[in-house]
Parts: C-alpha cells; sequence; structure tokens
C-alpha cells in the first residue's frame, strides 16, 4: 500500500531573521503499511504525527528518502493505477461555511473532476452511511462541533480514496460519536480490500480502550522511530 523508504524530514524555526534553526523529527525511517490496514500512530505534541500523514498525501516532501506508493489490486491482478491518498485535518479542510452540506458536496465532487454520474452517487452513499439527511440542507457555519466533524470526514470520501489519513480528528466530540464516526469508517474501508486508514492521535484513555475495536496495528512515535 505504502512505504516511507529512508524517509527524513526537518522543522524549520526563525530564530533570528534571517536566521533559520533545523530540528531533525526524522532521520533513515523506514515504515510499510500493508493494504487494508487500520493502524493508530500515538505520540505527543510535536513527535511528527501530522508530518507522516502529510507527507503520505503528497503535501511534504522529504528531505532525504522518498515514499512509495504500491499499484491497487483486482483479485490479486496490479491495476496498474496508484492508490489515492486523502488527508482528513483541520489545517487541510476548507469549506464553504455560508452554503449548505449539500453545496459543499457538490462543489467537492466538481473540483475532485468526478462526473455527474458518479457525483451522484457518491453523495447518496455518503449521506447515507454518515446520516447528513437532516442537516444536508443547513449551512456548515450552522454545524454543531459532532454535526461538523461528521460532515467534514465524510465529505473526504466523495472520492473514494484508498487510504485515508486523519490527523486527530475527534476534536471537540464526545466518546460516543467517537465510536460511531469509527463504526462508519471501519465500514468503509473494510468494503474494499484496497482501502486502508492511519489515524494520528494524542494518548488518551478513550483511544486505548477502543484501539482493540478499530485497529488492527499500534504504533508509537518516538524519538524520531515508529515503536511497533
Amino acid at each position: 500500500m505504502l512505504e516511507y523508504r529512508q524517509f527524513q524530514w526537518k522543522r524549520y524555526h526563525c530564530v533570528a531573521i534571517p536566521t533559520l534553526r533545523r530540528t531533525l523529527i526524522f532521520s533513515q525511517l523506514s515504515w510499510k503499511v500493508r493494504r487494508g490496514q487500520m493502524i493508530l500512530i500515538l505520540g505527543n505534541n510535536g513527535a511528527g504525527k501530522s508530518t507522516l500523514l502529510r507527507a503520505a498525501a503528497g503535501i511534504l516532501e522529504p528531505v532525504e528518502g522518498e515514499i512509495i506508493y504500491h499499484l491497487r489490486q483486482q483479485k490479486g491482478v496490479l491495476e496498474g493505477l496508484p492508490i489515492k491518498p486523502m488527508l482528513v485535518s483541520d489545517k487541510t479542510s476548507f469549506f464553504y461555511r455560508e452554503l449548505t452540506v449539500r453545496w459543499n458536496m457538490r462543489i467537492w465532487a466538481i473540483l475532485n473532476c468526478l462526473s455527474e454520474k458518479i457525483a451522484c452517487a457518491n453523495i447518496r452513499y455518503i449521506t447515507d452511511m454518515f446520516d447528513l439527511h437532516n442537516i444536508q440542507d443547513r449551512t456548515v457555519m450552522s454545524l454543531s462541533s459532532g454535526q461538523y466533524q461528521r460532515f467534514s470526514v465524510a465529505i473526504k470520501l466523495l472520492t473514494q480514496p484508498d487510504l485515508l489519513l486523519l490527523d486527530e480528528p475527534w476534536r471537540s466530540i464526545d466518546d460516543k460519536t467517537c465510536e460511531i464516526l469509527m463504526g462508519r469508517i471501519y465500514e468503509y474501508i473494510r468494503s474494499d480490500d484496497n482501502r486502508s486508514m492511519i489515524m494520528a492521535s494524542p494518548s488518551s484513555d478513550y483511544i486505548k480502550r477502543y484501539n482493540a475495536l478499530f485497529f488492527d496495528q499500534v504504533v508509537e512515535i518516538k524519538n524520531g522511530d515508529i515503536i511497533l
């Protein structure tokens, strides 16, 4: 599915103009994500969780090394198409807050070059899966925190991504809503053998309590390395 090979990343800090200080976050990191896996990445703030996800999404280029995307498989045969990653993060989510949920989904479909037929089918699919019927005609700015999180995850599935990257997606929502959303995502990932998910989260009692239900593997970032 995805492979970090000798991955290296440095964070730059402005100390004094025009002086920059570099902090090495990852050095020679090698790690593989297999098809069908649901992986939880734990780590303290600044450990590099978001960096790994943003690099996998193609937003960040490694200082050294490379990220390899494997091809999709259909009944054991390579299709020749690379996997499609999608990042769900507060830092990368942009919506038209004055427009309705329905219109935002239509615009997202157009921006991702989906045909009218596929767009309509996918919108019906995620509307049913995430139970958006009662909010689809409300403006984004009027949604509660829980409704907004449900919508922000659902809309990213319009393009049917193979690799779902969730960067601390459950901020400001209660445990019950979190569990419901994880159940919907679990259903989506398990519906296709080519799909995988990586979720980054700080350590918490809730995450530790439910990781056995949803995740195949839990890893932790410490000192620039993946601890299995």
